[in-house]
């Protein structure tokens, strides 16, 4: 190593032990921090030095031109620490040798056995350990083991004429050892086998007879031991058997391999190696060439075997046999399996294609593909026959897995692959693949990778292998791990292109789909089956080439536990040149890496470096704004660590640097870094490597030692990406010579949260808790407030505890999932809220609570759910997007007024069959919305675009399932909107709109998802009631219902429903005696014959589908008690609510399965059935073994179990019912009827399916289908919608649009009749109908419409808001939003407006689109997106083309025109009526200029209609009108109304209120708006026009109510709304009550009782109508109760001087003598008087060292401690003793002159003269407007790290100074601990300053300091620079020319003392600008110091007034200055003086 390395890392050690302290809030120098403003930097680590050696490369040498130097360098040794560690360990080695000869055999024994294990499983081995073996070896006599090896005579053998070398590779075997255990020691193969580790013991001679030869050990004592461990453990592992007695020899297994010389380069005499171009493209021959060069065989050595996995070989050509492998295992032509590998015969290889019967050991080619692609890597060399392979030396392994066709299975090329790892294959050819990514294939990859080099095919399709690239991977050649070949031509194209154009290709660098290089592919010679040749072409042709290229770098590299297929495939795909692919239109050409050969063995590949991942710290510890949860938010600094990865050769030097690049910026502006770049030192081949994560001992990641360190700017927005880059530089590490610098950069992007991270429990909301610490009313009451303040975020699973309610209330946002933690060893966990308490969703109708999904990750969900039974979840007035599709709203208490709405794609499905290409067959289960009747009525829901739409789909049709697959679950009054799904469950006055959902997929085709309805409650099922029995005056009876079991709740419902249709419940049972009564009856039941139940019930007959049930199961099995398990856990009967009570559930018998007894198999008797009273339910529902003999009477238990939510094993159909005593089965039969006359039609009613019936596809509409039916016809069962609206279609079209018994006749029938005519006024709002008419109101023909103007009219089925305009528009396609309709409403349920057509609209068909009108009664209540249903057509074609448009504005009428009819024309004419049919008259009044075609009108009336037309004037004359255009200006004079209000009404009386109202135009209605006390919502009446202005309503005593009646009148015309009170303010009426009485009974009668109805409320001091008790400011002034000294009177609140005399009141508030009228300080005692006006009293100042008449000083710092005098004043603290050790920055200057450059001379000090600390950030602040240039010079530039000079705007107001605009920035920091400045005081910089013009005389002007960071523990104290500015400050007269016989004499006079007219007299110029003496006394007064010329700093008229006179007169040098400069002056040269002067005189 370099010395100057060892010194610079040396300095680097030194360094790295410092930390410094960074505080900072400065954005520019990027390190603002959170409001600690304190950001601790992280420590540099220390850096260990360690010595570096370098070992010598074990590869054989390169040619000599390539041979380069290399020098090692030696290890220092440290002697004494060896000393040192060598006593320690003998001292340590003798104490456990003691111990161990302690021991008796057995334990020694054990201990050898313990060492042994550990030595096989790698585990640390400790000094006890090695005393145990090395004592045995001692003991035992022998030494540790050494091996030697017996030299052979015979050192050569003959292979079939070939001379072969025979050596020892000396490569030990892994996995396995070998021992000589003697005869006599047999017993210690047990012992052995018992160790840990050792996985068999096999004996290797199993046959082998004594030996008879004298020192031949007998072959029987070899054993074999199979263990795991690799081969760099097994030398240590034989060294440790050695230590136990009995083994005699231990050894390692070893390879061995044969080394053969064949056919030399020169030898070749193959004819048509003429024809093989890729020989030479390839440089294959120069590979030959230095292989033999180097004494290696040229064609690789024959050894290697490549296994060709394709359509087999044909292994008899005779330029492939001799170089087939061969299987020596086998024996050829035996037809026997000899290695039992499952392969008969396999001698060169195997058949592999279909199930393993079909294999075989044949691997003969019928296809050709094979023996050509075999023929390329290894056709036979000099045997002059064709052509020669690649590694013509090397074998071929033949593995058949392509059927005749040519096509493989994964399954087959997995097999395939096993076998050439198995038959040991150096390299893998696969000239195949497939865009299916195979996981079986993928790991037989992954095996085979260990020992071979793969080789993969890139495909013939000339695609891309990116999707982004809009193409697709082909597999295998796509895994990095697999060189992926893609082929080239011979030559180039015209454009320089090499690549085929069948080829494949790589389309991005380094993102793990790789094609590494091309090949030689195109019309390449190679052999074919049956001795025949040919010329093929394909990526198939180039993948052998380069297979054969790895079998010839394997004979260079044959070492595989050195050298892996990874440093084979980096050889051959990153050392050959780059080569010119192909050019894509209008780009640059694209390079590939070309195989090359020789390349590939003689030169080392360049690195490659690329970002793999990355991992963030963001610890408190390195900032306080930090939260540690692994992601980035906003206000944040983050440490992150980077993996980066070498691909190909190493690389030195390798420096990181991250940016942020964002568009068109520099950088992202929310992000700052403080640590940029890193150096990661060096990265070896193929390695990764990162920048120091750090361990604990746990092996837990706790940081990283050379971060990359960044912040995130506190505003930076929600889901912010940060786009990052890393840039990497490197060096060739294998290429000392290469000096070229390599470059590589890689993105990836991080996402910054903002916002509010739920924790991951809450279940408390004490202060100081995490439920606490969110809570926004900060009351301690067990309710978690969220209110609006932020954004809340569910990042991770939340539980919300059992005693919590966590309410989330109106305009709050939640976002479920974030991005996922970067934080390294955390694990990813699902976003979702868990609840076991309460969860309240509380919006608003116009502030909703909106619940979504992060948009950065639209795959993901909502997802909310119970965690038990008693939790509680409602949700009102929320927006929902995305919700999880398996949420049980079932289970949900309250779901009312919420949006489901999913606006993002992608969404996965939960499950489901998908075939995206066969439309129609897309099953896929999204949303699976399930709402129970327990719930009631799940009203106004909004469900918007539900069906999933899958990206991938084409275009068709899908059903796409949105289930509601609930049969008792009830929608009332909810909307559908688009929808494309299946639907069923219970609905009421819901609207179905338009529901398929259309989207456009992935391939750009549109996608329609349809909808239809099934498993709809009511008709659906039909029911049995069997079977009665009396018992105890009760009758009992089974409950059946057919197709039960698929919904339990729906089941339990049904059972019920019907119990109390026949007067019952459900089973209660009370008594012991009652179980068994009911257990007997159903055993009973069961043992009836068949012909039983065929003779008592019809549909029992054996055809039926219901025998089975009859005579089987209907008395046996298990039927449902009345218990249903409630919310909290426990069960109640279904009998409560049919007067049980809870008495019931104390008083009665109540069991559990434990208590029930069988006795030994004996038929058991009611006696021995215990039970108990117990005082909560809980029934155990496993069930009994049920004896098989029938005369077994099985307990009830078997038959009886309670309803839970699961099946328990039960069959859901039956229930037993519990009814009146006496009923028999007519009676059944005749309830049952009645039940299901009751039921048939409760499931679907009153509904709206809203279908766009002119769409003439059905699939586009809403359908029904009936469910199953029966086969039997017995039930007759019915699908019954009848009673709905269908959006006026007739019967054909519905019929249609259902699916039933008529159509298939497996489904029942559907009954649709009778329907609604007419809207349903209760349902959600639509439309009923949208229709245009012509502008008399009528309908044309046909619906077809000209140029002309129309009328349009849309009515709603309910009562609409009529201060909410819908938009109504239309188009001839989507969005339907070409044309917006201008209108109003005429009444709530119709609107209207008008619109003219003309030719420009456009003709054809035109739909209909309304939207966004609001109900009356709700505004949650909003109209879909009503789309298409309502069509018109235009035919304009034909008519005049002269188009008129008019459109009213306030107080004008905006026209415009076109026209195509006329091309001569002189202009145009407009006219004007006020009826459409009246007198037009002209507007203009000369003609209009044929280049104008707008017009604005402004005759206008406001209100009123204007028809227009217009004419084009030309030398004919004028033409026939236009169109006519209606337009009506705004508006804009409000109605105006009179009102007197009632203030009190007797209880029970009628009240009328009246109000007159006029208006300019129009008065549209007059409404009264009221509630009263009982009613919170407000109600709209209109009230009646009595005369022409007087309006009036009568409010009856029900409208008033018994308290008081709130109202207010709004008075409306066609655009404005006048209010006579308001919502907010309203008028309110009491009823009036009995003085005497008290009616709440709370003490005060009603006369004196302020709330009479309000028992908790009894006066209202301050009138507010809020009762004293609840407000918090009684007495109405403003401040709270708690705050209010004086709370019960409204007039005071405060009483400084405690004197009992409020401060109002008080005229001396402080008490200090001094009124308040006269106190500049009235509420503090320290002063009342301010001369200066600074802020601070005289007296406090007097005391304190100021002057009270210097304003300036407020700003002073006395005591240097950071705080001003007047903080101090403020704080009531002292300014002369400091309250902090500061950092001061102080300054010397010159008074500032105008017009020359001012410098200002800035110094640093510490308050307590420390001179080392860590370092200090300023700004320096001034206004830009005064200064044009504020240059900084002479910067300290110890430990600078920052100086921005460039002027920045300071819009934080930093200095809190409003005069100064601007700052620069300026920071120093110690770069080792505690040494800066170094000395104290110090200059820090001087600043020359130069003003604008804009400066005037006396112009203050005003530099401030503020700090940006100090050392910790120290404050900041910078003074302040006032001072006014003198521009010409000479010229006192203001005339601009400074004169001495006027302004030098004024001076002098003034320095004199003289002032008013002595001082102006005869002195003032003719054209002075200032004339009076007040004037030229401030002017000179403003000058201060500036008059102190000599710089003695006094003022002397004799001195500086004559230096001033003298100067003004022209004098210069010594006579300037003879005898007139002070003795203690400063400046004394006549040059000083003259350049002092010139600064307040520079002219003269």
């Amino acid at each position: 190593m370099k010395k100057s390395i060892l010194i610079a890392l040396a300095i680097v050690a030194i360094l790295a032990a410092s930390q410094w302290l960074y505080v900072s809030d400065d954005p520019v120098i990027n390190q603002e921090m959170s409001s600690t403003d304190a950001l601790t930097l992280p420590a540099l680590q220390p850096v260990t030095l360690q010595p570096v050696t370098e070992t010598q490369s074990s590869i054989p040498p390169l040619p000599a031109q390539a041979v380069k130097s290399s020098k090692k360098s030696a290890t220092p040794i440290d002697s004494d620490a060896q000393t040192k560690e060598s006593a320690a360990r003998a001292v340590a080695f003798q104490e456990a040798t003691v111990e161990f000869d302690s021991l008796d055999n057995g334990a020694k024994r054990e201990r050898r056995k313990t060492a042994l294990s550990k030595i096989i499983a790698g585990a640390s081995v400790g000094v006890e350990d090695e005393v145990a073996l090395q004592q045995s070896w001692e003991r035992s006599g022998r030494a540790e083991p050494g091996y030697q090896h017996r030299k052979k005579d015979d050192s050569k053998i003959d292979v079939n004429g070939t001379t072969v070398d025979v050596a020892q590779s000396g490569i030990v075997v892994a996995n396995s050892v070998m021992v000589y255990i003697p005869k006599g020691k047999s017993s210690l193969i047990a012992e052995l086998d018992s160790i840990a580790g050792i996985q068999d013991i096999q004996s290797l001679f199993k046959n082998a007879k004594p030996s008879n030869i004298p020192g031949i050990r007998d072959l029987s004592g070899w054993q074999q031991i199979e263990l795991s461990a690799p081969a760099s453990r097994i030398k240590s592992i034989v060294r440790a058997l050695k230590s136990f007695d009995g083994v005699d020899v231990a050894e390692p297994v070893y390879e061995r391999k044969l080394s053969i010389t064949g056919p030399q380069v020169s030898d070749l005499n193959d004819p048509k190696m003429v024809d093989q171009w890729h020989l030479d493209a390839a440089k294959v021959k120069e590979a030959w060439d230095y292989l033999e060069s180097n004494s290696l065989p040229a064609g690789g050595d024959e050894s290697i075997v490549v296994a060709v996995i394709d359509t087999g070989v044909d292994y008899n050509h005779p330029d492939l046999s001799a170089n087939m492998w061969v299987n020596t295992q086998e024996i050829a032509g035996n037809g026997v399996d000899d290695d039992n590998n499952g392969f008969v015969d396999d001698i060169h290889g195997a058949a592999v294609v279909s199930e393993s019967f079909s294999h075989s050991g044949d691997p003969d080619d019928d296809h050709g593909h094979g023996t050509h692609v075999a023929g390329i890597i290894a056709s036979t060399g000099a045997n002059g026959v064709g052509g020669v392979g690649v590694a013509y030396n090397s074998k071929i392994m033949a593995i058949k897995a392509a059927q005749y066709s040519g096509v493989l299975t994964t399954v087959d090329i997995a097999e395939g692959i096993y076998y050439a790892v198995d038959n040991g294959a150096d390299v893998i050819n696969m000239s195949f693949g497939g865009y299916g990514r195979s996981q079986v294939e993928e790991d037989a990859l992954a095996v085979a990778y260990s020992q071979a080099v793969l080789v993969a095919a890139a495909g013939n399709d000339g695609r891309p292998n990116q999707p982004t690239c809009f193409g697709a991977p082909m597999y295998p050649a796509s895994h990095a791990w697999v060189l992926g070949v893609m082929a080239r031509n011979e030559n180039p194209n015209s454009k320089g292109d090499y690549m085929a154009n069948f080829s494949n290709w790589d389309c991005q660098e380094s993102n793990g789909l790789e094609y590494e290089l091309m090949a030689p592919g195109a019309k390449v010679w190679s052999t074919l089956p049956d001795g025949s040749y040919s010329a093929w072409s394909g990526t198939s042709m180039a993948a052998p080439v380069v297979a054969g290229m790895a079998a010839l770098a394997r004979t260079r590299w044959p070492d595989k536990a050195v050298y892996s297929s990874r440093f084979i495939m980096g050889q051959i795909g990153a050392t050959g040149p780059s080569l010119q692919a192909f050019t894509p239109v209008g780009k640059l050409p694209v390079s590939y890496s070309q195989a090359d050969a020789y390349s590939a063995l003689t030169s080392t590949p360049e690195p490659e470096l690329s970002y793999e991942e990355h991992w963030l710290f963001d610890k408190v510890s390195q900032s306080a704004s930090n939260d540690n949860d692994g992601r980035v938010d906003a206000g944040e600094t983050i440490d992150l660590a980077i993996v980066i990865r070498n691909r190909w050769g190493k690389a030195d030097n390798v420096v990181a640097t991250l940016s942020t690049p964002s568009g068109a910026s520099a950088a992202d502006p929310y992000v700052t870094f403080q640590t940029a770049s890193v150096n990661y030192g060096a990265v070896g081949s193929f390695n990764k490597d990162d920048n120091g994560i750090e361990y604990d001992e746990d092996l837990l990641v706790t940081g990283v030692a050379n971060p990359f360190v960044f912040s995130v700017a506190a505003d930076t927005p929600n889901n912010h990406i940060i786009p990052f880059t890393l840039t990497m530089t490197a060096e060739n590490g294998l290429d000392p010579d290469d000096a070229s610098s390599y470059s590589f950069s890689s993105t990836f992007s991080l996402v910054v949260q903002r916002g509010r991270e739920l924790p991951s429990i809450i279940d408390s909301d004490a202060a100081g808790t995490d439920g606490g610490n969110l809570d926004t009313d900060g009351t301690e009451d067990g309710i978690i407030t969220l209110d609006a303040s932020a954004l809340w975020i569910v990042d991770k699973p939340v539980l919300i505890g059992t005693d919590i309610t966590l309410k989330v209330t109106e305009g709050a946002q939640m976002q479920f999932w974030s991005s996922s933690p970067d934080a390294a060893q955390v694990a990813w966990r699902p976003a979702y809220m868990h609840v076991e308490g309460t969860l309240d969703i509380s919006g608003t109708a116009t502030n909703p609570v909106k619940l979504f999904s992060s948009a950065l990750f639209p795959t993901r969900v909502v997802n909310i759910f119970k965690g038990n039974a008693a939790a509680i979840i409602k949700m009102n007035y929320s927006e929902i997007q995305n919700i999880h599709g398996g949420i049980d709203l079932r289970v949900w208490d309250e779901l009312n007024y919420n949006l489901f709405t999913r606006p993002y794609p992608g969404q996965q499905p939960r499950g489901g069959n998908v075939d995206a290409t066969s439309p129609g067959t897309l099953t896929l289960y999204n949303y699976y919305l399930r709402v129970p009747s327990t719930l009631g009525k799940a009203s106004g829901n909004r469900f918007y675009r539900l069906g999933y739409e899958y990206p991938y789909a084409q275009s068709g049709i899908i059903n796409s399932w949105f289930q509601h697959n609930h049969p008792q679950g009830n929608y009332d009054m909810s909307l559908f909107d688009n929808v494309g799904g299946l639907f069923g469950g219970r609905h009421t006055n819901n609207v179905f709109l338009k529901n398929f959902q259309e989207y456009i997929s992935l391939y750009a085709e549109e996608v329609i998802i349809n909808s239809k309805f099934a498993n709809i409650a009511g008709g659906a099922s039909d029911y049995a009631v069997l079977e009665p029995m009396s018992y105890g005056g009760k009758t009992y009876a089974i409950y059946y219902k057919q197709g039960g079991g698929s919904d339990l709740e729906s089941d339990l419902l049904d059972a019920q429903s019907l119990a109390r249709e026949l007067g019952g419940t459900l089973i209660t049972v009370s008594s012991k005696d009652e179980i068994i009564a009911v257990n007997n009856w159903l055993v009973d039941l069961r043992a009836k014959p068949s012909s039983y139940w065929e003779e008592k019930y019809s549909f029992c007959s054996p055809t039926s589908d219901a025998f089975n049930f009859c005579t089987q199961t209907l008395g046996a099995g298990k039927y449902f008690l009345g218990l249903t398990k409630q919310v909290d856990g426990t069960y109640a009967w279904d009998g409560d609510d049919a007067g049980y009570g809870d008495t019931f559930l104390e008083s009665q018998y109540y069991w559990d399965q434990d208590q029930w007894q069988i006795d030994g198999g004996n038929t058991p008797n009611g006696d021995e059935i215990n039970y108990e009273l117990k005082s909560k339910v809980v029934i155990a529902t496993a069930e009994r073994t049920m004896n098989t003999d029938i005369n077994v009477r099985d307990y009830l238990f078997y038959n009886i179990v309670s309803y839970e939510n699961s099946y328990e094993g039960a069959i859901v159909e039956r229930f037993i019912l519990e009814l009146p005593g006496g009923l028999v089965q007519d009676d059944l039969d005749a309830g049952l009827a009645s039940f299901r006359v009751n039921k048939s039609n409760a499931g679907f009613a009153n509904n709206a399916i809203l279908n766009n019936w002119r769409r003439l596809d059905s699939t586009y509409w809403t359908n029904f289908e009936a469910n199953l039916g029966d086969t039997t016809r017995r039930w007759d069962l019915q699908l019954d919608i009848s009673n709905n609206y269908w959006g006026g279609a007739g019967d054909a079209l519905i019929e249609t649009s259902i699916t039933d018994f008529s159509d298939n006749f497996n489904l029942a029938v559907a009954r649709y009749k009778p329907t609604l005519s007419a809207a349903p006024v209760t349902a959600y709002p639509f439309v009923v109908n949208a229709e245009v008419l012509d502008a008399d109101g009528n309908r044309p023909s046909g619906d077809r419409f000209g140029a002309q103007q129309s009328k349009w009219r849309v009515t709603f089925n309910r009562d609409m808001d009529i201060t909410k305009q819908p938009l109504v528009t239309f188009g001839p396609a989507k969005p339907f939003t070409d044309f917006s309709i201008p209108g109003d409403w005429v009444d709530a349920r119709t609107w209207e407006g008008t619109f003219t057509f003309n030719a420009i609209t456009g003709d054809g068909w035109q739909n209909i689109r309304v939207a966004g009108a609001v109900a009356a009664d709700n505004p949650w209540l909003v109209t879909g997106d009503d789309s298409q249903r309502f069509q018109f057509e235009l035919i304009t074609s034909g008519t005049e083309a002269l188009t008129l448009q008019a459109s009213g504005n306030v107080g004008d009428v905006t026209l415009s025109w076109t026209q195509d009819d006329f091309e001569l024309l002189h202009g145009y004419n407009l006219y004007r009526s006020l009826t459409e049919d009246g007198n037009y008259a002209r507007v203009n009044k000369s003609t209009i200029n044929k280049d104008t075609t707008d017009f604005v009108d402004t005759d206008v009336t406001p209100g009123v209609g204007h028809y227009y037309y217009f004419t084009v004037v030309s030398d004919s004359g004028e033409s026939s009108p236009s169109n006519i255009a209606l337009a009506t200006p705004t508006d804009t004079i409000f109605p105006e109304m009179a009102h007197e209000p009632e203030s009190v009404v007797s209880l029970g009386d009628s009240l009328t209120l009246r109000a007159t109202v006029t208006d300019n135009i129009a008065v549209i209605g007059v409404n009264i708006v009221f509630r009263n006390a009982s009613s919170p919502d407000w109600l709209t009446r209109a009230m009646a026009k009595t005369d022409t202005n007087r309006y009036s309503t009568t409010m009856s005593g029900s409208d008033i109510g018994e308290q008081y009646l709130e109202y207010y009148i709004e008075a409306k015309d066609s655009a404005n709304t006048s209010l006579s009170g308001s919502a907010e303010s309203p008028f309110k009426v009491y009823v009036s009550l009995p003085s005497d009485t008290d009616t709440d009974g709370d003490g005060f009668s009603n006369a004196e009782d302020a709330f009479p109805y309000d028992p908790d409320e009894n006066s209202d001091l301050d009138s507010d109508g809020m009762g004293d008790n609840a407000d918090l400011d009684d007495d109405g002034d403003g401040i709270n109760d708690t705050d209010d000294t004086f709370p019960r009177d409204g007039a005071e609140w405060l009483d400084t001087d405690e004197d009992g005399i409020g401060n109002n009141e008080d005229a001396d508030d402080d008490d200090d003598g001094v009124n308040d009228g006269q106190d500049a300080f009235p509420l503090d005692n320290r002063g009342s008087a301010d001369s200066d006006g600074d802020g601070l009293p005289n007296k406090w100042e007097t005391d304190n060292g100021l002057n009270p008449n210097d304003a300036s000083d407020s700003d002073s710092d006395l005591d240097f401690d950071g705080y001003t005098a007047l903080q101090e004043f403020n704080a009531k603290t002292s300014p002369t003793v400091a309250d902090q050790k500061t950092q001061i920055v102080y300054y010397e200057a010159e008074p500032f002159v105008g017009g020359v450059t001012n410098t200002m001379q800035v110094f640093y000090r510490s308050s307590d003269g420390v001179t080392g600390l860590n370092g200090l950030g300023i700004r320096v602040h001034y206004n830009s407007q005064l200064i044009d240039l504020f240059t900084v010079k002479n910067l300290l530039l110890v430990d600078l790290i920052a100086a921005d000079t460039v002027a920045i705007l300071d819009a934080a107001d930093f200095d809190n100074d409003a005069s100064t605009d601007s700052y620069i920035t300026i920071a120093w920091a110690s770069q080792s601990e505690s040494s800066w400045p170094g000395v104290v005081p110090i200059g820090l910089l001087d600043v020359d300053i130069d003003f604008s013009e804009q400066v005037t005389a006396n112009d203050k002007v005003n530099i401030r300091f503020t700090a940006t960071s100090t050392h910790p523990g120290y404050g900041f104290s910078g003074a302040s620079l006032k001072t006014n500015v003198n521009v010409n400050s000479l010229d006192i007269d203001g005339n601009g020319d400074p004169d001495a016989l006027s302004d030098g004499l004024l001076i002098l006079r003034h320095m004199f003392g003289l002032s008013d007219d002595p001082l102006v007299q005869n002195a003032v110029a003719l054209d002075a600008l200032y004339t009076s003496s007040v004037d030229i006394e401030a002017r000179i007064d403003g000058l201060g110091l500036l008059l102190d010329i000599d710089g003695n700093s006094q003022i002397d008229p004799l001195s500086d007034g004559l230096l001033i006179l003298r100067y003004l007169f022209g004098l210069q040098g010594a006579t300037l200055i003879a005898d007139v400069v002070a003795t203690d002056a400063t400046r004394t040269t006549a040059a000083d003086i003259e350049a002092y002067l010139a600064k307040m005189a520079p002219n003269i």
